[in-house]
């Protein structure tokens, strides 16, 4: 069920609550406030939730989110009234594939919390001034992590990249906007044999370090990458 409309509010949350078989929910940029958080665990089949830039939401009752047991994808980009404390409630959605953390207030800690969501598949993260290498490096508990989005973080230098580069088996990575990858970070990329997809538009890279990148993936490697520069 879509509802991503600011029209859309807790009241209309509430009538939707009724409908006890919704498994997708999509609130996006929709007026639903703390009170609408304490009305979600009604739904109790509830596999897809996006709540992206939903700016009525708080601290104050997102705990709620703990009881929405069975969810395996949820959106929580843009709500930067969220504090780390709030994105920590999500250690208990242990059915989690996909995550969406871009544009929020998170920090290493919350990372961490992430590492315990071994089921996870994808994550992105962007514009999160807040993490550092040690952060990073709990990625590699993920064994099951395919998709990484890193986006617009000024953190995220040769240093972490290394951290990733031996431990995950990732098929599409993606570091737009990551200005310090810079040429230096090319001699990584051989580890990550798997890759189908790489996105490094907006880095440090230069031309002549894309040329190298493709050259390694196609005569080397021999192997077919998308790459976006």
């Amino acid at each position: 069920m879509r509802m991503s409309s600011k029209k859309f509010t807790d009241e209309d949350l509430v009538f939707a609550s009724k409908l006890t078989n919704i498994d997708h929910l999509d609130l996006g940029y929709s007026n639903i406030s703390d009170f609408g958080m304490g009305i979600l665990p009604k739904f109790i089949r509830l596999r897809t939730l996006n709540l992206e830039y939903c700016s009525g939401l708080s601290d104050y009752n997102f705990v709620s989110i703990v009881h929405l047991n069975n969810l395996e994808n949820l959106n929580l980009e843009g709500n930067i009234t969220l504090t780390c404390h709030s994105i920590a409630q999500i250690l208990t959605l242990f059915k989690l594939k996909h995550l969406n953390l871009g544009n929020l207030n998170i920090i290493d800690w919350n990372l961490f919390i992430v590492s315990k969501l071994t089921c996870l598949e994808s994550l992105v993260l962007d514009r999160s001034m807040y993490i550092t290498d040690r952060g990073i490096a709990n990625l590699i508990k993920l064994p099951n992590l395919t998709d990484l989005s890193i986006l617009n973080m000024e953190n995220m230098k040769k240093r972490s990249l290394s951290l990733i580069s031996e431990e995950l088996n990732l098929k599409r990575l993606t570091l737009f906007g990551c200005y310090n990858i810079k040429d230096d970070s090319i001699s990584l990329f051989k580890y990550f044999t798997n890759l189908n997809y790489l996105n490094i538009s907006k880095t440090g890279i230069t031309d002549k370090g894309y040329e190298k990148l493709k050259t390694y993936y196609n005569t080397i490697l021999h192997q077919e990458i998308d790459i976006i520069f």
